[in-house]
Formats: structure tokens, sequence, C-alpha cells
């Protein structure tokens, strides 16, 4: 046996997790389901709902529930009667863990990683949804964690599979030269731009509002965070950016393999601090990548912001309240969310015209060629067959992905500056005070020690 993996067991054992056979670990090849994949549902209320169901409806066979809120939790339980349920995910793991194979996790974004990494140190396949993690330290542990435990991953933006859309268009050169990337929403849809943190309320009763905090600091239950308003706040949300710029920027991360900025500048009202501004525009400048030897920049606009209108468009052209824009040197198209199809609104720079008319028709023939693969049913499938590299939304894309959305986040406490960013050595370089930023600082009892240990993170 070698030390790593001596050491990771030694964590495991330490951390009280339940033995996990060898041949589930290590990229090694997993063991093939029998006949279905059991999960676990982390997280019924909002999004957690469709994400179950649509789990289900992909084949998958859901033998456990658990939420903090017990009025989300029995909403869901009462589709599905007789179903174990819990309020704290710890418990959850400790006495169901050998009765499911996965677990879909639809927590707020700052107990996605604590709880997926325990699911992969449990050899657990994981489906969990966007953005990925709120830090990019904790993205980078649980891409560490699956290539150590070779589970199957899924990240939910998933709209993902129309990507593919936008690579048939690379692969005819439609676009030509690609100049610059722009994509927008029309979130925040919830309060942000706050000064000062609400006073503590009383908990509705049954809310385990300790598990809820999870790692992240413990300001006293308020509605003010529970059960929607937590996207505003740091501590427990990534803003609009990380909201939907998974969704809507995805097709320009996936088709033109940005991977990680050499650079990130913010415009914001004020600097973020507890709670992210009301609107913002973001520059993250890419350097060469295997598509885009020059590189290109990608602006992120949100809070009612957008990119101006692009030469060339009909003259009633208006940029919807969620898009994405691809100038090329030959055309320019706009895709609206989750991928949604792209559409050419201007084609050589000239006036609206039958020629622009002809690139339209000419770029739908070419994305009817996509296949469009099912988002939850191949996770189901690569589950059961233990392919761990059959999703596309896979940890290996999402988590470089997410990484490159939070540092525009952390650009949004110093608006106005470049902040240089080494993606080799994944720090800041000119604003060493920013790296504190890519990590969380967890509270007591709630560390993320062990999988640090068990990954072999740097401290």
């Amino acid at each position: 046996m070698s030390t790593s993996r001596r050491k990771f067991l030694k964590s495991a054992a330490a951390g009280g997790l339940f033995f996990i056979p060898a041949i589930r670990l290590f990229g090694q090849e997993l063991p093939k389901l029998s006949k279905q994949m059991r999960f676990a549902g982390i997280g019924v209320g909002g999004m957690g709902t469709p994400t179950c169901n649509d789990i289900i409806n992909a084949g998958g066979t859901i033998v456990a529930l658990c939420d903090v809120d017990p009025g989300h939790l029995q909403g869901y339980a009462n589709s599905h009667p007789g179903i174990p349920c819990y309020t704290d995910w710890r418990k959850l793991f400790q006495e169901k863990s050998s009765e499911f194979d996965a677990v879909a996790i639809s927590t707020p974004d700052h107990t996605h990683a604590i709880i997926a990494l325990e699911a992969m140190m449990r050899g657990k396949h994981v489906y969990v949804q966007k953005p990925l993690a709120r830090t990019f330290e904790e993205c980078q542990l649980l891409f560490d964690m699956q290539k150590k435990t070779g589970v199957v991953t899924q990240m939910g933006n998933q709209g993902h599979p129309g990507v593919f859309r936008y690579d048939e268009l690379l692969k005819e050169k439609f676009w030509g030269d690609i100049v610059k990337l722009e994509a927008w929403s029309d979130r925040p849809v919830w309060p942000q731009g706050m000064a000062s943190y609400p006073a503590p309320q009383q908990p509705p009763p049954g809310l385990d509002w300790d598990v809820w905090c999870g790692p992240s600091p413990d300001h006293g239950f308020s509605t003010a965070y529970h059960a929607f308003r937590w996207r505003g706040w740091w501590d427990y949300g990534c803003g609009a950016i990380g909201d939907m710029a998974v969704h809507n920027a995805d097709p320009a991360f996936w088709s033109f393999k940005l991977g990680l900025p050499v650079e990130v500048r913010a415009k914001c009202p004020d600097p973020a601090g507890i709670a992210f501004p009301t609107w913002s525009e973001i520059e993250l400048k890419f350097g060469p990548t295997p598509v885009l030897p020059k590189g290109v920049t990608l602006t992120w606009y949100d809070g009612k912001h957008k990119p101006k209108v692009p030469e060339g468009c009909n003259p009633n052209f208006k940029c919807g309240d969620n898009g994405l824009l691809v100038h090329g040197s030959k055309a320019v198209t706009v895709g609206g969310s989750h991928a949604n199809s792209p559409i050419v609104c201007s084609h050589g720079g000239h006036p609206f015209n039958d020629e622009t008319r002809d690139a339209q028709r000419k770029a739908r023939e070419i994305v009817r060629r996509a296949k469009l693969p099912s988002h939850y049913r191949e996770f189901v499938e690569a589950a059961r067959d233990g392919r761990a590299e059959a999703p596309h939304s896979r940890l290996s894309y999402a988590a470089p992905f997410t990484q490159a959305l939070l540092l525009g986040c952390i650009a949004l406490r110093y608006p106005g500056e470049a902040l240089k960013f080494n993606p080799e050595t994944k720090l800041f370089t000119n604003k060493p005070e920013a790296n504190e930023f890519l990590r969380l600082r967890e509270r007591a009892n709630w560390s993320l020690a062990k999988y640090r240990d068990a990954v072999g993170a740097r401290r």
C-alpha cells in the first residue's frame, strides 16, 4: 500500500468513516451496479425537488431524504411515503450509507462542498447543484477528491447539453476569429448591497440552524438568509455571477476551453463586503487556450446591466434578460440562458440585410446536427456503469469553470483594480491579500482538515 493511500485511509478512519472497499478508490474502475442507482436527496426544497424528480425520471431510485428544514422535508416526503428522513446529513451518512450509491446535493452554495467531500470519501457518486462550491479552494478539494476516489460526478448546470450546438459552429469556423465574449443576467432577484447583518430571529420549530450554517459563519437565524435570500450574502452565496454565469457562460467555457483567467477586473457601485453589490460588470481575461491561441476576454454583466447591441443587428434587436454574445470576425451570435441555441444577430459587420438572414439559416442548419445528451440520464447511467469520465459536467470541467467565476467574485472586493492570477500556482500575484478569499475559514467542529489531509492539499 502506498504512503498516500495509507494516509487517506487513516484520515478516513479518524473521521469516523465506514471502510470503503479498495476497488472504489484512487481512480480504479468502480463496480457496476447490478439493477439500479440508489440515491439520497440532500436538500429537497427549492431546486432539490425537481433535481430529485429528474434523477428518478432518468432511472435513479431515491431511498433517503434529508433537509434541515422540516417543512421542506415533509413537503417532499409526502410524495415518497415510507422513505427514511433526516435533518442532519451527517446522521444520514452514519446510519444509511450502505443503502445508497449516490447523493443529489441541492443545499445552499456554502454547504455543497463539505457534503460532497464526505460523500466521495465514502465512495458515493455525487450530483451537486451549481455553482459547484462557494470558494476556490473547495472546488479544488472536490476535484482532487474525485481523482482520488474515482467516483462519478456531475454539476447541476442542466442546460449544459446545449453547448454541443456551439461546438458544431466552431467546427465550421462559423464565427471566424473570436474577438470577445459577453454574458449577462437579470439577477439578482434577491436583496444585495447590504451593509450590516440582520438582527437574529428565532428559528422556525425543528430547523437545524447549526447544520444549515455548516462550515460558514453563524450570524444567527434570519429570514434574510433562509430560505432563498442567502445568495446575496458573501458567507453563503456567490451572487449573480455564481448563480447564472454557470448557465449563461457555459458554452463559452466549454467550446473555447477557457480554463482559469490570468486577470480579473470588476466594476460595481460599492466593494463587496458582507454582501454582493447590487450590480456588477466583471472582466475575465484568458490567456491562450487550445482553441483560441490569442486568448480572449469574457465580460459578465448583472443587476440590469447589459452589453451594447452589436453593430449590424436588426434595428429591433434587444439583449434579453439572460444571454451570451459570441463576437467573431465573421459573425456575432446571441444565445439565451442555459446554453440556448445560438442565433446570428450580426454578420460581416454590415447593416442587417439578406446576407445576415442567409447566415441565420445556415447557423440553424449547423446547430441541428448537434446530438444533445440527457443531463440527468448520463449521470445515472455513468454511476450504474462506473464510468467517471462519461458525464459532461464532471468535475474535471465543472471545477475550473466554477473557480474562474469565483475569481470574479473576489474582484468585486477591489473594484477598478486589475488582479493578476497565475493558473499554475492558483494564486493572485499582484494582490497577495486577495488570496485570503480563495479559502474558507471554517467554523470549529466543521473543519475541512480531514478532506485536505485525504487529498494531500497544500495548507
